[in-house]
This record gives C-alpha cells, sequence and structure tokens, in this order.
C-alpha cells in the first residue's frame, strides 16, 4: 500500500460493510432501518455493486468531475473478511485537504450513499479517510480517521 512511492504520502477512504451479529444499523450493507443484521447476501451484493461502479470510476475517471483531482486516485482494494468487508479508494496526497474532501463527496455520489435512496443500500452511510502514516503509527486494531463524510 504505502511501499509504493506514490502512496507514500497518501491515505485511503474507508467504506465499511458489516455482517454484524449485534443487531447495529451503522455502517453499509444494512439501510433497513430496523437495527436486524443485513443478511450475507445483501451484503455481498452491496459489495459487488459498489466495487463494480468505483471500477467504473477508475476506468471511466469518473473522479475528474468538475476538478482535476482524479490524478490524486492511485487505485482501489476490497477486502473480504469474515466479520465485514472493505472497499478502500487509495489517494497520493493526504495533505491537499480539497482534493481529499472532493474525492469522498465523489465515492459518495458515485455510490448513491449521501442520504435518500432505497432499503439495503446503505443510504447516508459514512465514509472515512485515513492517513498511511496514521495506520503505521496506530496503536491496537483502530485507526483515527482524518475525515467523515
Amino acid at each position: 500500500m504505502w511501499e509504493d512511492p506514490k502512496n507514500v504520502n497518501g491515505g485511503r477512504w474507508l467504506i465499511h460493510f458489516h455482517r454484524g451479529n449485534r443487531g447495529e444499523n451503522n455502517d453499509t450493507g444494512n439501510g433497513n432501518g430496523n437495527g436486524a443484521a443485513p443478511s450475507l447476501a445483501k451484503v455481498k451484493s452491496a459489495v459487488d455493486n459498489f466495487w463494480l461502479e468505483v471500477l467504473l470510476c477508475l476506468i471511466g475517471e469518473s473522479f475528474e468531475g468538475d476538478s482535476t483531482h482524479s490524478d490524486s486516485v492511485n487505485g482501489a482494494v476490497v477486502s473480504l473478511r469474515g466479520r465485514g468487508h472493505r472497499l478502500a479508494v487509495w489517494m497520493s496526497d493526504s495533505d491537499d485537504a480539497i482534493a481529499v474532501a472532493t474525492i469522498g463527496i465523489r465515492i459518495k455520489e458515485q455510490l448513491g450513499l449521501l442520504g435518500g435512496g432505497g432499503e439495503g443500500n446503505g443510504s447516508g452511510a459514512p465514509i472515512t479517510f485515513h492517513t498511511h502514516e496514521d495506520e503505521k503509527c496506530k496503536q491496537g486494531s483502530v485507526t483515527r480517521h482524518r475525515y467523515r463524510i
């Protein structure tokens, strides 16, 4: 990740998809509003749909939008885990707050996460930005996020 010279000063926008076993409804993949844990099929479907949309954004340079910040996007990765999945969009410069915020908002727009929408799409779910420097210095399993949209 940050071993690549293009990523050393960067970070990543992170989207969590929780399988959940405690009835929490605080992240992407549920969206049904009743506090029940999402089904595995629903979570996998959301991950697949979001991953496809992010790939299409990367290929089609959809992060460009009305700005010139798409050069800050270096790639994306999806991590499939038993307790929950993560989708990350990597950026090259975590110090450029305008570029980071612009790309974060663009990600939420492209994925339909800005609120509204239907059941199961995680509408309004937060995404968080973590710098690679913070990741390297973290203590424990949780990293402090720099931005949250």
